[in-house]
């Protein structure tokens, strides 16, 4: 599942999820097979960035962003998948997208409340329901 949902990834991203989950390799493997190459990664880092990646991979957002972005006008569909699934903050999704930062907010609010009304907990913030599954897939989008 997670070699799976690396498709949807950054290359870079999808190169640690595949190197690690798809071919086996240790993360400290990994650092090595970048050293060589001529963009080195400490193994502390890739570790860090390995966990914050397979947390995203396995929130329940990142299924519902990808299922339902079709439906969803481009500028929405755009900032979800930028903060979602590429783990971006606000800020560089903004950046990235070529809108403001507000903008970026209310669609990512919106994606926020289509999933929870997805869910049945519409009306509810995150830290109402209790919803851990990591900062930013959480829904605590500011």
């Amino acid at each position: 599942m997670l070699v799976d949902h690396a498709a949807w990834l950054t290359p870079e991203d999808r190169e640690l999820v595949t190197s690690v989950f798809g071919e086996g390799l240790s993360v400290a493997a990994y650092a090595r097979r970048r050293r060589e190459k001529e963009s080195p990664i400490p193994v502390r880092t890739a570790r860090r960035r390995l966990r914050k990646i397979v947390a995203r991979l396995l929130s329940p957002r990142f299924v519902f962003v990808i299922e339902n972005r079709k439906a969803w006008p481009a500028t929405r569909r755009r900032a979800a998948m930028a903060c979602v699934v590429q783990g971006l903050s606000l800020r560089e999704a903004a950046a990235k997208i070529g809108v403001s930062l507000h903008a970026v907010r209310r669609h990512m609010d919106a994606v926020e409340a289509l999933y929870l009304a997805s869910v049945g907990q519409a009306g509810k913030t995150a830290k109402q329901t209790g919803d851990r599954d990591g900062e930013r897939a959480a829904g605590d989008w500011r």
